[in-house]
């Protein structure tokens, strides 16, 4: 065998390898999270300024101040693609959601949610190295620059002037959502039950296209579709 068949033969059976080690580094487990998200949405409430303790109307201290339960509530995403020439709906999950709602049952359009914020790091699919390729390769967590997602919000439609303990309501809710540096506005649909005096239960949904944060999915050879959109929700319980 001459010299440059060898070289060429070398480089082709290099190239495979390489590429499986690029994977495997890109797909290793995440860093653990640098932060409580409960943590990140107290100081983006301080820094915004914003009056989570006090009613809007009369400035005076109320009681209807309730907080995120994140061990009873759950932040996700679903996605489809075509996996192994095999249709999926990818779903990850995680309970690392965080923030804060005040309102006034009889003045409801005054109400306060502070921002809402996920530990990006935490999301869980049913497979280990599509989390690391989610964090690192497409959501790029790993940098803390990325690692919290949020959404703020910044006004509602269709929100009713009243809510009594024991009713359920359907709105929706405007707001800057970030993800990986990106900020866009997204309007959430949302259904709320006032389920007793000190709980507060309810869900809010919204499809995004993740081309428009300037996601990546990368071109791998048994990923032969993903849908552009993706459906971004959260099951929520709040008490005070």
């Amino acid at each position: 065998m001459t010299k440059g068949k060898k070289i060429a033969l070398t480089i082709a059976l290099l190239i495979p390898i390489t590429g499986f080690a690029a994977f495997a580094y890109y797909t290793r487990p995440l860093p653990a999270p640098s932060q409580p998200s409960a943590d990140v949405a107290d100081s983006l409430v301080e820094d915004s300024g914003t009056a989570m303790d006090s009613d809007a109307a009369g400035g005076t201290t109320i009681t209807n101040r309730f907080e995120i339960v994140s061990a009873e509530s759950q932040a996700r995403f679903e996605i489809d693609e075509t996996l192994n020439d095999e249709p999926v709906r990818v779903v990850g999950v995680t309970s690392d959601v965080a923030g804060l709602i005040v309102f006034s049952p009889g003045k409801l359009p005054e109400s306060s949610v502070s921002p809402i914020v996920i530990n990006a790091r935490t999301l869980k699919t049913d497979n280990e190295r599509r989390n690391g390729a989610l964090g690192r390769m497409i959501l790029k967590s790993d940098d803390p620059a990325n690692e919290f997602i949020t959404f703020a919000p910044t006004g509602y439609k269709n929100l009713p002037e009243k809510l009594t303990v024991g009713q359920t309501i359907t709105f929706q809710i405007v707001g800057n959502l970030t993800v990986s540096g990106t900020t866009k506005e997204a309007i959430f649909d949302v259904t709320t039950t006032y389920a007793s005096a000190d709980r507060l239960t309810g869900n809010a949904s919204t499809v995004v296209n993740y081309k428009d944060f300037g996601l990546v999915v990368p071109n791998l050879p048994f990923l032969a579709w993903v849908d552009e959109s993706v459906t971004l929700a959260i099951d929520l319980v709040a008490t005070r």
